[in-house]
């Protein structure tokens, strides 16, 4: 597959995570927890589903163990998701702590960390 598919389909599963990620921070959010923590749980259950999904279908990526995979992949994403998350606090600071602006918020902190964890991805994690 091509840089640019590849860039597509990966775009494809990163909106999917980003529902997952949505949806989870609304609901942590909602039953209390403080925004840092409802986003870093988000984030964590949407990179679980981001890992399998763009190791099995974006990169192809079965020629190794996934064992051998999640080092790379956690180090890649810690970089984006510091991206992240320091783009999307800045802006719930700014802005103010309520449901509309974490919404926001979670968007443009995960446009943020694209260009990171495309080619992170693409040149070391799931590289062949």
């Amino acid at each position: 597959m091509k840089t640019l598919s590849k860039f597509m389909v990966f775009c494809i599963v990163g909106g999917l995570s980003f529902f997952i990620d949505l949806g989870f921070v609304n609901l942590f959010f909602f039953l209390g927890l403080p925004f840092v923590i409802a986003r870093t749980f988000s984030i964590t259950i949407a990179l679980i589903f981001n890992f399998f999904v763009n190791r099995g279908l974006t990169f192809g990526a079965r020629h190794k163990h996934p064992a051998r995979q999640v080092l790379p992949y956690v180090f890649v994403y810690a970089v984006a998701n510091l991206v992240n998350l320091g783009v999307s606090v800045l802006i719930v600071q700014l802005a103010g702590e309520n449901v509309i602006n974490i919404s926001i918020a979670s968007l443009i902190g995960t446009l943020a960390s694209i260009p990171f964890s495309f080619f992170g991805s693409l040149l070391w994690t799931f590289r062949r």
